[in-house]
């Protein structure tokens, strides 16, 4: 998870503000970790739909080793978790792995 491409954007404690908080449209926020199987199965999903929707959605990661007060703060206790989020809000929490028919399912809920 190290090598980010340009769709995909690492959130940290420093960027989250501008990045999630103030953010213009919504976003997709994947809070993962290396060591997770589920989450490195998923990786490769997440990554397509940042390219597919990079017009429409910001989707970042957040790495939960790295950023353990992110995860307390939004109560992650499993891996994967993806929150969609919209005006600083969580719209919708996803926990655990899922399809990519999900996820876009749920990106489409949130975008329309």
């Amino acid at each position: 998870m190290q090598a980010q491409d340009e769709a995909l954007v690492a959130v940290s404690e420093e960027t989250f503000e501008k990045t999630v908080l103030e953010a213009q449209r919504p976003v997709l926020l994947d809070f993962s970790a290396e060591w997770c199987g589920p989450c490195v199965a998923v990786e490769p999903v997440i990554r397509d739909l940042a390219s597919e929707y990079a017009d429409r959605l910001t989707v970042g990661t957040v790495d939960v080793d790295e950023e353990p007060e992110l995860a307390a703060h939004y109560g992650v206790r499993s891996l994967p978790t993806v929150l969609l989020i919209e005006g600083g809000r969580v719209r919708r929490v996803l926990v655990g792995a899922r399809s990519r028919q999900e996820y876009r399912a749920a990106i489409e809920g949130l975008l329309h």
